[in-house]
């Protein structure tokens, strides 16, 4: 059954998150205690349980396996999250043509590592927030104006980046995963919600 006060505790937390962000400029912003205990709680004793993890379409020569979808399940409240949250991220960046695109639960193994790279395309807004591990050197680092940034991995923290044009997407890339596992939640916003026909894999994440 659906709980319908996490979800509206999720999404209320993950607003306030926002309006506490760290703006580092009109695209990327850090964000901290984005989700509540409840959720947190939820996420971990799914993954407890025996999932059926696969590899993510277009990096099956990764080291990264995924949930995309459980129906009954905190990954169908947070699709909801993902949904009640399209209205702030519109107004967070000023823009009023995305939908909400997806959800995927991350674990990138042992090896796992992404070097630079500009997200595809048919992703106008990625939110990526990163659980439980406290590893700070397996976060992400990003290119701006030629200096980088590096986000440590911190449980409960993670970014939230708008791509703003083709041309103007943040390079940005993962360091060798070491310490076992990293787990994220990534969520995308597109204006052509799950398809986008300009993309050059419609259905590649990354």
């Amino acid at each position: 059954m659906i709980d319908q006060k996490i979800i509206a505790n999720t999404t209320a937390t993950i607003k306030i998150a926002l309006e506490n962000a760290d703006k580092i400029n009109d695209q990327l912003s850090l964000i901290k205690d984005v989700l509540p205990e409840s959720c947190i709680d939820k996420l971990n004793a799914l993954l407890e349980t025996n999932l059926d993890w696969k590899k993510v379409p277009f990096q099956e020569n990764l080291n990264r396996q995924m949930i995309d979808w459980i129906p009954e399940s905190i990954m169908e409240e947070l699709h909801n999250v993902g949904d009640e949250l399209t209205d702030t991220v519109k107004k967070y960046y000023s823009i009023d043509n995305i939908k909400f695109q997806a959800l995927q639960l991350w674990k990138d193994n042992q090896g796992y590592i992404l070097n630079s790279h500009q997200d595809n395309p048919v992703i106008d807004i990625a939110m990526q927030l990163y659980l439980f591990s406290n590893n700070e050197s397996e976060g992400t680092t990003f290119v701006i104006d030629n200096k980088e940034l590096h986000l440590p991995f911190k449980p409960n923290t993670g970014y939230i980046l708008w791509k703003k044009s083709n041309e103007e997407r943040i390079p940005h890339r993962t360091t060798s995963i070491s310490s076992g596992e990293r787990i994220t939640l990534y969520f995308t916003w597109s204006r052509f919600g799950k398809q986008a026909p300009d993309a050059d894999d419609p259905a590649a994440f990354l």
